[in-house]
């Protein structure tokens, strides 16, 4: 039915007058563009009948770019079911929209994952535990320097295999950390201890002169070994001090200077008070280059504890103990740590 107004015609759709219907038939390809329609409640869900597009509903080829916010998005109205694979990338999540409770148990596997998403503000305190790591799946890259100390390693969780050769130092280890019962039976050898057990053998480089009649510190100003700065070269020339705890061998050998007369002491002295060992002899003249002392003893000391050499003769004058140049004899004094103690 047509119409004619000021000589304007209009077509009315439907059998009946007065539907308001207008459906697809009635509007020519193309004359209908976005501007046509109302920006505010232009078109609803309910102006759209099912299959009243092409392919059914409303598609994606249906909208417009940034056409559909979340303000257009019920709540729980968009499951799995509706996002196509890849669908969701990076620029469409807003920082913090997506929580624990929007993440189902599994969902996000390895391959969801891309190398270096995930950094230490994105994990809550105490998030991953033991069943989230798959064993072997931690190396030494993806631990940070300092990240693992004893606190956050369960008791007998590492094995030997689990440590990389010469990656601990003592820095790493805590005090009374490792105890007889951390260390294997045949497991450590002179390789292992011959550069920690506290030992040091001490001597002169020229001969001392001991006054008659006078006790006498014999002062060492060469060292043959020191493993555990138990002597110093430069003060305190006489004394060799323990370094840790524990039962100590000290020996002392002096070769004396020939000479018939009175009688000879050697003495090891504890802290400068206490004797700990002595040898005493009467000269002889039958000593071929003169007489050769020794004098040993078994200590317990404790850390800080020092001992010292002297030497005592009778003979009327000054008398030398004697430096040996081609042999380690005269005048020597060791200290070697045995064993903790009791």
């Amino acid at each position: 039915m047509f119409v004619a107004l000021s000589g304007t015609a209009y077509a009315v759709d439907g059998p009946l007058p007065g539907q308001n219907q207008v459906g697809s038939a009635d509007i020519i390809n193309g004359e209908v563009a976005t501007d046509d329609i109302s920006d505010s409640n232009g078109v609803r869900s309910a102006d759209v009948r099912d299959d009243t597009l092409n392919n059914g509903g409303l598609q994606a080829v249906d909208l417009r770019a940034d056409s559909v916010g979340s303000s257009e998005v019920s709540d729980e109205s968009l499951g799995s079911a509706e996002l196509a694979p890849d669908s969701v990338g990076s620029s469409e999540v807003a920082t913090d929209a997506i929580g624990s409770s929007e993440v189902a148990t599994n969902a996000i596997g390895s391959s969801e994952v891309v190398s270096g998403a995930i950094g230490s503000d994105e994990v809550a305190t105490n998030a991953v535990g033991t069943a989230e790591i798959v064993d072997g799946s931690v190396g030494n890259p993806d631990l940070g320097d300092n990240s693992v100390n004893g606190a956050t390693v369960f008791p007998s969780s590492l094995t030997g295999a689990d440590i990389l050769t010469g990656s601990l130092t003592a820095s790493d280890i805590a005090p009374d950390a490792v105890g007889a019962s951390e260390v294997a039976n045949g497991s450590l050898g002179t390789a292992e201890l011959a550069g920690s057990i506290p030992a040091a053998k001490v001597t002169r480089t020229s001969d001392q002169g001991i006054l008659n009649g006078t006790v006498t510190a014999l002062n060492f100003n060469s060292e043959r070994y020191d493993t555990a700065g138990m002597h110093s070269n430069s003060s305190n020339l006489s004394r060799v001090t323990a370094p840790v705890d524990g039962i100590y061998t000290v020996t002392l050998q002096v070769h004396w200077e020939l000479n018939g007369s009175g009688s000879r002491d050697l003495l090891i002295e504890k802290n400068g008070s206490t004797i700990v060992a002595r040898d005493r002899r009467l000269a002889s003249t039958d000593q071929l280059g003169g007489p050769v002392f020794n004098v040993t003893n078994v200590l317990r000391l404790s850390a800080g504890d020092f001992v010292e050499a002297f030497a005592f003769q009778n003979s009327g004058g000054t008398l030398n103990v004697v430096q040996n140049v081609s042999e380690e004899t005269s005048p020597e004094l060791s200290m070697t740590w045995l064993a903790p103690g009791p």
